[in-house]
This record gives C-alpha cells, sequence and structure tokens, in this order.
C-alpha cells in the first residue's frame, strides 16, 4: 500500500478548507434571505435548516396578496364602459335638486364666482349645471366621485373673449340652501344676442340659461378585461374614446327614454297659441329675423314687398303691445285670436317661423313654474322629443339618437384632445349645443376634465375644460 506524500497532503487539505468555507457562506447567504421572510427564532428553539425553511413557506402562504391597480387607475380603464347621462323631466321639476341653468342654489356663505377681466371690470360667470351627488347610482362614481354634496358649474360664455371656468364641490344637501340672487356683475348669455335669434334689443337678451331638471341616469357596455395596470396598459385608442363599449340605442330603449317625435301641424300649432305675452314676443323675433333673411337673400324664397311690409308693420304694432304686459302675463282668447290672425295665418314668413317660435315659446313657459300652466299637454307635447335622450319616428320606427351630454364617460374625439387627455384624465363632464336648454355652442364640445386621484380628494379646483370643434 502506497503512502502520500506531503506536498499532495498539503494540497488535498487546501482543497477541503475552499469547500467548506465556499459552504458556510452560501449557508449564511440563505439563511440571511429566510429572516427577511419569517420571523425570528425564539431564544428557547434553535432551528434546523428544515424548520426555517419551514417557516419561510408559512410567512409566505400568510402573506396578504399582492395589491392590484389603485382605485384611480381602475377608473380610467372602466370609464370607458358607462356613461352618466341627464335624462330631462318635461315639463321641469321645481324641487329637482339636480338641473340645468336657472339660479343655482348655493350654500351660506358660498359666493357666486366672479373673475376680474383684462380691462378692470368685475364678470360673474354664467351658471350652467347643478349636479346633486348623491343622486348618481352607486355604480356610476367609479370610486372616485362623491357619494354626497352638489357639483356646481360655471363658465364664461363670451366665446373668444375669456376662458374661464369654476368647478365647486360643497357637502350638503341643497334642498335646504336658497336660490341664489344673480350678481349685478352677470352680463348676458352670450357675447352677442343672435346666439337666440328672436331678442330685438338687449331687453329681452337673457341673463340666465333656461332652468331645466334632470335626474341622472347609468348606461353600462360590455367591460373588456381589465389589465394589471391600466395606466401602462390603457388600452386601444378607438376602446377609450365614445361610446366606448356602450350600445347606447339598446341601453337607452332599456331605461324607457326614447320618446315618440310628434310632428308640428299644419296651421295652428294648438288653440292658444300665442298663449302669453312672451310667446308673442319671441315669435316677433322670429318672424322678424326670417324676413330679414328672405329680403337679403331671395333665393330662399321671394317674398311680396307689399306683404312684407304689412308684416313689418304688424311687428312693430304687436311689439309695443308686449311691452305694456308682463312676459309671463296670459293672453285672453280674443288676444291671442287677434294675434294668430295678424301675425302668422296666411303668411308666408310664418312658415318658416313657425317651428322655432312654437319650440322657444314653449320651452320659455315650461322654465316659468309660475305660468306653465297656461299650456295645454298637447303643447308640452310637441317638445318632449327636443328634450329626450332618443326619440322615434313612429311612422317609420327608426330611433335617433344624439351625441348626449354626459359625465364620468369615455369622451367624444373632435380633434386632439380626447384622444390625448383619455389615458390620464377622466372626462367630469361634456356639453355640447343643445337649443331646448339654450346651449349654443358651435358644432363642437365643451370638456371638463380632472385627474382621477385629484377627484378623489375633492380637488376641484384642478379641473381643466377644453373646446374643440368639427
Amino acid at each position: 500500500m502506497s503512502t502520500m506524500g506531503p506536498a499532495l497532503l498539503l494540497l488535498l487539505a487546501i482543497v477541503a478548507a475552499v469547500l467548506l468555507a465556499a459552504t458556510n457562506r452560501y449557508a449564511k447567504q440563505q439563511r440571511e434571505e429566510l429572516e427577511t421572510l419569517a420571523p425570528p427564532a425564539s431564544l428557547d428553539s434553535v432551528g434546523t435548516w428544515e424548520a426555517e425553511v419551514l417557516a419561510a413557506e408559512q410567512a409566505a402562504a400568510a402573506a396578504p396578496a399582492a395589491p392590484g391597480p389603485p382605485v384611480t387607475a381602475r377608473a380610467l380603464h372602466a370609464v370607458r364602459d358607462q356613461a352618466v347621462l341627464f335624462q330631462q323631466h318635461v315639463p321641469p321639476r321645481a324641487d329637482a335638486r339636480s338641473y340645468w341653468g336657472g339660479r343655482p342654489r348655493l350654500a351660506p356663505g358660498m359666493v357666486w364666482p366672479a373673475f376680474t377681466a383684462p380691462d378692470g371690470t368685475e364678470r360673474a360667470m354664467s351658471f350652467l349645471v347643478q349636479i346633486a351627488c348623491d343622486e348618481l347610482p352607486g355604480g356610476a362614481r367609479l370610486g372616485v366621485f362623491p357619494d354626497t354634496g352638489v357639483l356646481h358649474v360655471f363658465l364664461d360664455l363670451a366665446w373668444g373673449e375669456h376662458w374661464r371656468w369654476r368647478c365647486l364641490w360643497t357637502p350638503g344637501d341643497s334642498a335646504a340652501w336658497p336660490e341664489a340672487v344673480p350678481p349685478p356683475a352677470l352680463p348676458r348669455a352670450y357675447s352677442d344676442r343672435g346666439h337666440w335669434t328672436w331678442p330685438q334689443d338687449d331687453g329681452d337678451w337673457p341673463r340666465l340659461l333656461p332652468r331645466w331638471s334632470f335626474t341622472p341616469v347609468l348606461v353600462e357596455g360590455t367591460p373588456a378585461d381589465e389589465p394589471v395596470d391600466p395606466v401602462a396598459d390603457p388600452g386601444d385608442d378607438e376602446g377609450r374614446l365614445w361610446p366606448g363599449s356602450i350600445d347606447l340605442a339598446t341601453a337607452l330603449q332599456g331605461l324607457g327614454a326614447v320618446v315618440d317625435q310628434v310632428t308640428l301641424p299644419r296651421g295652428r300649432p294648438f288653440a292658444t297659441f300665442p298663449h302669453d305675452w312672451r310667446s308673442v314676443t319671441i315669435t316677433i323675433g322670429h318672424l322678424a329675423h326670417h324676413l330679414d333673411r328672405a329680403v337679403r337673400w331671395p333665393s330662399m324664397g321671394r317674398v311680396d314687398e307689399d306683404a312684407a311690409e304689412r308684416l313689418r308693420g304688424q311687428l312693430a304694432t304687436w311689439a309695443a303691445r308686449s311691452r305694456e304686459h308682463a312676459p309671463e302675463e296670459p293672453l285672453t282668447a280674443d288676444e291671442s285670436n287677434e294675434a294668430w290672425h295678424a301675425l302668422l295665418e296666411e303668411n308666408a314668413i310664418a312658415g318658416r317661423a313657425m317651428r322655432d317660435a312654437v319650440h322657444d315659446s314653449v320651452e320659455a313657459t315650461l322654465t316659468d313654474r309660475q305660468s306653465r300652466a297656461v299650456l295645454p299637454e298637447e303643447a308640452i307635447d310637441l317638445v318632449r322629443s327636443r328634450h329626450a335622450l332618443a326619440s322615434r319616428n313612429p311612422e317609420t320606427g327608426y330611433v335617433h339618437v344624439n351625441t348626449p351630454d354626459r359625465m364620468l364617460a369615455a369622451p367624444t374625439c373632435v380633434q386632439v384632445e380626447g384622444d390625448a387627455r383619455a389615458a390620464e384624465w377622466l372626462l367630469l363632464l361634456e356639453v355640447s349645443s343643445l337649443p331646448g336648454i339654450g346651449h349654443e355652442f358651435g358644432e363642437g364640445v365643451l370638456q371638463f376634465w380632472i385627474r382621477p386621484d385629484d377627484l378623489a380628494a375633492r380637488r376641484f379646483e384642478r379641473v381643466e375644460l377644453t373646446g374643440e370643434a368639427y
């Protein structure tokens, strides 16, 4: 049997020492990693390697699951599958807490928003809408919109001159708050009275938008699979723009929100038209507007000069008579018949002006809670479809759906803003032109935006307003 030489024994000893040191370092590293997962062993127990591994596995099993995306991020994804629409009441309800225009109900101590224009004058902002937050269906709030309090929206309506707005959220119930008195600094609505078509002088030019109440209603689409991180993976562009995943026509029929259209009858629209002195003023304004257009542009249909001159005389006479009465004062039966025969019967211009005159007159009376009783039901039926979310032609069955005003929904992309903001901002509110409630915003949309974390924290002062036209 051979013996190892001293050199070989020394080499083996060195190798053994290196292996032992490496093994000890590895074991120490594993223990340190496990100590971050498992609680330290008690002083009266010395765990073996197997015990330490078991403790680590038990600690991992007991740990809570990794959190999903925050609620503010989930809101950006969920908003494309829903919309809060504004189902208007016909006639408007005086006791409603959510409504367009008129006079807002402001909490005690709350001031009607105003600003100082570049020329140094103070300008109060026009009141656009009041929304009772608790009237929104619970699921529509996306986990970030308040479930109590009132949201007021104000803006300046002088296009091209100012770009000012305020969104105010106030805790409490507006039912107990008084209607605010419009401040002296509140200008006429819009920069030109031509937006209204019918006012013949500044005295008839409204300062307030019409008050029209509504109920917030929720429509929903089919939710797509939620990404792990909605901010990092916002989804396709088409999906996050209006209407998102919503089949709007079907959803509105399910809500019973489709109203049959009523065609304006030939001749007198209802037996008492014109019904009050406000309707006389509005009718005179529309007749004058269409008479002026006919004279300026003969290609639209020639008007006999003698007939035009007679109509001008009648318009002046009835305008003078109207100024002698309060706008809401009803006409007697004789006065109504006389006005009809003088202004509208067998009048070539009347056919062009009749629809606008009737619609505006009826709607103006409906917004005055004290005088709406003078209107027969058939008069109210003439404007119902103008305030509906969808209307149906009773002869063909065709359902017409406009792009609705809405909140907490996917935005309309007119130019770039809707597409550019939808990945990071929530659409708080979108409005477009709607003549029945005095909204004359051209061919585009106004969009109020807020980031989800600002909405969750009630930082409504960070709302941004954009406006785009087609």
